[in-house]
């Protein structure tokens, strides 16, 4: 992980993730799984829940970027194909 996306994880992806509400049974589930692991499994935890985290962000922002592109260049041709002298709800 390079020293951005671990910056990136320790002040935005992290806080984002453990500031979204949990039910009943997430929390139990959490809970339980923190009170089974001993320190150096809680560790690994950490260390694995970075990584797919940081990997789900990245895949997020190139989904993001693809689809402006996409939709931008979609937006472009439909301009330059529509004409726009009638409504959609004129009477006919």
């Amino acid at each position: 992980m390079t020293d951005l996306m671990r910056w990136m994880y320790e002040h935005y992806i992290r806080p984002q993730i453990e500031s979204q509400p949990k039910d009943f049974g997430e929390a139990m589930q959490l809970d339980l799984l923190n009170n089974e692991l001993d320190a150096n499994l809680q560790k690994t935890l950490q260390a694995v829940l970075a990584f797919y985290s940081v990997q789900g962000f990245r895949l997020g922002v190139r989904t993001g970027a693809a689809l402006q592109s996409e939709l931008s260049q979609e937006t472009k041709y439909l301009g330059s194909t529509c004409s726009h002298s009638h409504t959609p709800f004129s009477e006919q």
